[in-house]
């Protein structure tokens, strides 16, 4: 595509924005009588005095983070009604999700390698970590640990934090917290209706009992037939003419519970999800329902909290989690099969306590056991063997933290983590911030950080056939600089701003060995990433919400001083919510505006613009919460690119789909 062409392209997208935005604007601009103020209404000044807990381990004011966060609530998710994890990212400025029609992938501030399996990203769910500990990655989708009206608000922490949480804290933090038995308080059942055949029932059960115990029990059932795909690189009369006939299928059941008693908490959760792959990837026959992905994952953890008379808090925690993957691959006569199986335990302990007014220490220490790090791929008949692993591993470390306030209005947050593995040598990552308040509703933060993100098991073990293994893989290292700014005005509006620039060393990537023509992931060398991020958000009583953020960033490959593939120059977000009519009828609008990508072979696809509506009812009926959904409202055609898993070199992704809801509470 030419320059000029893409300039056109890229002024259409943005007129489109415009437009939308004054549509929304005058469609929205009706009068609220009689809203009532909650939560959700208070003023930016009010919501930058909330705390959270997943930047320093402890909770804080979001002013006095060290961290540039964003907080998503449970109204928002409710209100865009959103379906997922990667849904709610997608709104978050800096962030991108590719989706390869099997699993979605989460990138920020243009470091968006395809199929990464969303492991430069560090996802807890009440401070647990969600990963596993074959590809060390996490599902954002149906394959998601948890249903996504299980989360009362999602914390995103933006930058390195190896300095808490060691591995995988590499490019943010996302923490969610899960809703307690007080905010169902009884029964919930919710079911939903979309297009493709797709439907998802949920039963949840929540109460805070007399003697003090709160108890949630959630299931969720989905299921959806998916619709036929074309692909361009398959049309020919043998392949179907490039039509992939029902093999989009997904089905997943996630189950949940959460028991709080005084300072214990025992919480589990468990999904099981299978998911039919259209695309014929890793060059198998195309077009076949054969070709399934099957993912499990669970978790139950016992945690201990309390906070003592004399300041110290102390936190403990040890679970039991297991994973396990199940391939299905269909080539010309044969079928092959991947089986990964994962166990290990976790344990964490740490402590909180002010001394002489003026230092916060914080501390604690990390312990994995890999019990189980199985890796297994063969073809069924005949059976031949490619990989047959048995592997175990350990892993831990220990961190301190001061959170020392200087001054009325200055903080200085330092802190360092040591960490240990059998599959990688010590490493020390620090983080650093000097954090200033010259005024109540003004924010400067200054922050450099650095973490780790060591190699997984499938990337340094895996073999099959066109795979082979590397077990020499060297961890990747990244550093960080960052200038924040916050800036609240007349209590309703809000400035927010960032200018980062990273560099990483070692970055770990998929390669073809042309020595062989296999795949393998190599140390390919260095990334460096530059960029500014600014958002304004307003607030108001009347329930009106609104957030518009700009993303620009330059990622590039140090050798070839080139844009890496998959990473987008611009991003724009617009994200307004209504009230239509009182406290009972919302609307929300949404665009998302992502610029033209490079691929695996240099070439280029588009930039695009997506818009999503909702109207969501509330209180019209004693009990009842109604949405309905459209996404992709003007039916944009767009395409992410993909890795070498694949002959395409970018996948067509959903047009116009509909959404419609009913949850009861009682």
């Amino acid at each position: 595509m030419g320059g000029g062409n893409q300039h056109n392209t890229i002024i259409k997208h943005l007129l489109k924005g415009f437009v939308i935005l004054t549509l929304g604007t005058l469609i929205f601009a009706l009068p609220a009588v009689g809203t009532t103020r909650d939560v959700f209404d208070m003023s930016l000044e009010e919501l930058m005095d909330i705390e959270v807990y997943g930047a320093s381990k402890f909770r804080q004011k979001i002013s006095e983070a060290p961290s540039s966060i964003t907080v998503i609530t449970a109204d928002e998710i409710r209100k865009f009604g959103y379906r997922s994890l990667s849904d709610i990212l997608k709104s978050v400025r800096g962030f991108q999700i590719n989706y390869d029609r099997v699993y979605s992938f989460a990138s920020i501030r243009g470091h968006s390698i395809a199929s990464d399996y969303t492991n430069r990203v560090l996802i807890l769910v009440d401070g647990h970590r969600v990963r596993d500990n074959i590809y060390e990655g996490v599902g954002l989708g149906t394959d998601f640990i948890i249903d996504i009206d299980l989360i009362d608000r999602v914390e995103v922490v933006r930058g390195p934090s190896a300095s808490l949480y060691g591995d995988l804290a590499y490019l943010a933090v996302i923490n969610i917290i899960t809703r307690d038995g007080r905010n169902i308080n009884g029964i919930e059942i919710m079911g939903l209706a979309g297009s493709h055949d797709t439907y998802k029932e949920r039963l949840n059960y929540g109460k805070t009992f007399a003697n003090g115990l709160d108890m949630v029990v959630s299931a969720t059932h989905s299921r959806s037939k998916g619709q036929n795909l074309y692909f361009k690189e398959y049309d020919s009369p043998s392949t179907n003419f490039g039509v992939a006939h029902k093999c989009d299928g997904d089905k997943a059941v996630q189950l949940f519970t959460k028991l709080t008693f005084q300072d214990l908490v025992l919480e589990g959760a468990f999904v099981t999800r299978t998911k039919t792959d259209p695309t014929g990837a890793f060059e198998t026959v195309f077009n076949v329902p054969l070709n399934k992905y099957g993912d499990e994952w669970g978790f139950m953890e016992l945690k201990y909290e309390r906070e003592f008379e004399s300041g110290f808090s102390v936190m403990g925690r040890t679970s039991y989690n297991r994973y396990s993957y199940k391939g299905q691959y269909a080539y010309p006569g044969y079928l092959n099969k991947d089986l990964q199986i994962g166990e290990w335990w976790l344990g964490e302990v740490a402590g909180t306590k002010t001394f002489f007014d003026r230092h916060k220490i914080s501390f604690g220490a990390e312990y994995q056991l890999n019990t189980r790090q199985d890796q297994d791929s063969f073809d069924e008949i005949p059976y031949t063997s490619y990989v047959h692993s048995r592997r175990t591993s350990q892993s831990w470390g220990v961190f301190g933290q001061d959170e020392f306030t200087i001054m009325k209005g200055l903080i200085l947050n330092a802190g360092v983590r040591f960490d240990q593995s059998s599959f990688y040598h010590g490493t020390a990552n620090p983080r650093i911030a000097l954090i200033y308040n010259p005024y109540k509703q003004s924010t400067f933060k200054l922050i450099y950080g650095t973490a780790f993100r060591s190699p997984s098991a499938y990337e340094m073990f895996y073999q099959a056939d066109g795979w082979k293994a590397n077990p020499n893989l060297k961890p990747e290292r990244i550093r960080n600089y960052e200038i924040t700014y916050d800036q609240s005005l007349g209590g309703h509006y809000r400035l927010s701003g960032s200018v980062f620039d990273y560099k990483i060393t070692k970055s770990i990537q998929q390669i073809i060995d042309r020595a062989d023509g296999l795949a393998v992931f190599g140390n390919t060398g260095d990334i460096t990433g530059r960029g500014f991020e600014i958002e304004a958000a307003g607030n108001w009583e009347q329930g009106y919400q609104g957030r518009l953020s700009y993303t620009y960033q330059e990622v590039k490959d140090s050798l070839t001083k080139s844009r890496i593939m998959n990473s987008a120059r611009n991003l724009f977000k617009l994200n307004l919510i209504s009230p239509i009519w009182k406290d009972f009828f919302f609307g929300g609008l949404e665009v998302q505006y992502t610029s033209d990508r490079k691929t695996v072979t240099d070439r280029k696809v588009g930039g695009f613009s997506v818009t999503n509506f909702t109207l969501f009812s509330q209180k019209l009926i004693k009990g009842f919460e109604i949405s309905a959904s459209i996404y992709n409202l003007f039916d944009t055609k767009y395409s992410d690119p993909t890795g070498n898993d694949h002959i395409q070199t970018a996948i067509p992704q959903d047009g116009r789909t509909f959404w419609f809801k009913i949850t009861y509470g009682f």
